[in-house]
C-alpha cells in the first residue's frame, strides 16, 4: 500500500473530512479488509489452540443425550417478531416514520442474530455427533442437501414474491449479478453485503449454508479437544475483537457507510458465534449430568430471557458502535446461558410452554415470518396504496404481510 494509505488507516477522520485520493467508500472497504484480516488471524489461532490443547483422554467426547430444547419455540417466535418489527420500522417512508417514530426497543432486533447462529451451532454439534463423521465429500453433499431441503423452499417463495414486485424488478434489472448471488445464497461473501430489495434477511441463510459445510470439520475438532472451556473463551474474545478494532482504529464514522453491514452480515464476523454454539454443546455434554438439579438450570432460561427483554426495553442508545459492542461482546454470554438452560429442560416456565400443542406450528410460522416479511411488505405496500386508495397504507400493508 502507498504511504498515504497507511496514514488513512491510522486516521480515518482525516479521510472522512475529505482528501484528494480517498472517499468514504474505499475507506470503508479498507476498514472491512482489516476486520477480515483480524477474523482470518483468529481462525488461524483457533487451529493453533486446537493443536496446542491436544486430544481428549479417551478419544472422542460422548454426545449429550437427546434434548428437545424445551420451550425454545417461544424464544424463537419472539425473536423473529422482534427482528421483523425492526425491519418494518426501518422500511417506513420518511414522512410516515416521522409520525410513528422508531422505538428504541425495535432497533435492537438485529441483536438476536448471534443467538440464532449460536443455537444453530449447538444443534449442528448434536446432530453431527449422532450421525457419525460426515467430514467427507458424500457426507457434505448429504448435509448440504438436508439443509437446502429444510430452508430453501421458503427462501425460493421469497424470491418469487420479490420478482413479482415492480420496484424489485427494476432493481434486479440493474443489478442482475447481485440477484444471482442472492439466488445461490453466496451474497454475503461479496460487497455490498445487504440489499433489502432482494430480501435482506436471506443473508442469514448465506452464512448458515457456509457454516453447515464447515460444521463436520469443526465438530470433529471440538469432540477431540481436551480444553473446550478454553476454546469457548477464545471464541468470545474473538467476537469482542471486532468492535474493539473499530474503536481502536477510530472506524466508528464508517459504520453508517457500510462497515456496520459488514460486521453484521459477513461470514467473517459471524463464524465465532456459530462455532461457539458447537463448543457450548460439548461443554454441556461434559458437565450437564453433574449440573442437573442445580438452581441455575431450574430458573436459568427464565432469568436469561427476562434479562434480555428488560435490556431491550430499557436501553435507549441509538448508536451503531454501541450496537456492535452489544451484539459481539455483551450478549453472547447471556445467549449461552439461555441455550444451555433450555437444553437442560428443567426450567418450569419453559416446560409449561413446551407443552402447548401449537408450539412447533408457531415456530414454523416464525421462521416464515423472518424469511418472508420484507418481500411481503414491499409487495403489499403499493398494492394497498393503489387498490384501496390510502394515502398512508403502511399499517394495513404491515398487517397484511404479517398475516400472509
Amino acid at each position: 500500500p502507498r504511504e498515504d494509505d497507511m496514514e488513512a488507516i491510522q486516521n480515518v477522520t482525516a479521510v472522512l473530512s475529505g482528501s484528494d485520493d480517498w472517499t468514504r467508500g474505499n475507506a470503508t472497504a479498507l476498514a472491512s479488509d482489516l476486520l477480515t484480516l483480524v477474523s482470518g488471524g483468529s481462525l488461524m489461532t483457533w487451529q493453533v489452540l486446537v493443536h496446542w490443547c491436544g486430544r481428549r483422554p479417551g478419544g472422542v467426547a460422548a454426545v449429550p443425550r437427546a434434548t428437545a430444547l424445551t420451550g425454545s419455540w417461544f424464544v424463537r417466535v419472539l425473536a423473529h417478531f422482534h427482528i421483523a418489527a425492526m425491519h418494518y420500522y426501518s422500511l417506513l417512508p420518511e414522512h410516515i416514520g416521522a409520525v410513528f417514530g422508531f422505538p428504541s426497543w425495535a432497533r435492537f432486533g438485529s441483536c438476536w442474530v448471534p443467538f440464532f447462529f449460536m443455537l444453530s451451532g449447538f444443534v449442528a454439534y448434536l446432530a453431527d455427533g449422532r450421525q457419525g463423521d460426515s467430514a467427507n465429500i458424500p457426507g457434505l453433499a448429504n448435509l448440504l442437501g438436508r439443509r437446502l431441503a429444510k430452508y430453501y423452499p421458503a427462501f425460493a417463495l421469497s424470491i418469487v414474491i420479490t420478482v413479482g414486485t415492480p420496484v424489485c424488478r427494476v432493481f434486479i434489472a440493474d443489478h442482475l449479478g447481485q440477484f444471482f448471488l442472492t439466488l445461490f445464497l453466496v451474497q454475503s461473501w461479496v460487497r455490498p453485503f445487504e440489499r433489502v430489495l432482494m430480501n435482506g434477511p436471506s443473508w442469514y441463510l448465506s452464512n448458515l449454508v457456509a457454516f453447515s459445510l464447515a460444521a463436520p470439520f469443526w465438530s470433529k475438532q471440538v469432540r477431540l479437544t481436551s480444553s473446550p472451556v478454553l476454546l469457548l473463551s477464545w471464541l468470545w474474545i474473538t467476537s469482542c475483537m471486532f468492535p474493539f478494532t473499530i474503536r481502536a482504529l477510530n472506524f466508528q464514522p464508517l459504520l453508517g457507510d457500510g462497515l456496520a453491514s459488514f460486521v453484521s452480515f459477513s461470514p467473517w464476523c459471524n463464524w465465532p458465534c456459530f462455532l461457539s454454539g458447537m463448543v457450548l454443546a460439548r461443554v454441556f455434554g461434559d458437565f450437564a449430568d453433574s449440573w442437573r438439579g442445580l438452581l441455575p438450570f431450574k430458573i436459568g432460561a427464565s432469568v436469561a430471557f427476562a434479562c434480555l427483554a428488560l435490556l431491550f426495553l430499557v436501553l435507549d442508545v441509538d448508536t451503531q458502535a454501541f450496537e456492535q459492542w452489544l451484539r459481539c461482546a455483551w450478549l453472547p454470554p447471556v445467549f449461552a446461558c439461555l441455550i444451555t438452560a433450555l437444553a437442560a429442560g428443567e426450567d418450569k416456565v419453559f416446560q409449561l410452554l413446551g407443552l402447548l400443542p401449537c408450539a412447533e406450528w408457531l415456530a414454523g410460522c416464525a421462521w416464515c415470518l423472518y424469511i418472508l416479511h420484507v418481500p411481503l411488505f414491499l409487495a403489499f405496500h403499493p398494492w394497498v396504496s393503489r387498490h384501496l386508495g390510502l394515502d398512508q397504507p403502511e399499517v394495513l400493508a404491515l398487517l397484511a404481510s404479517v398475516a400472509a
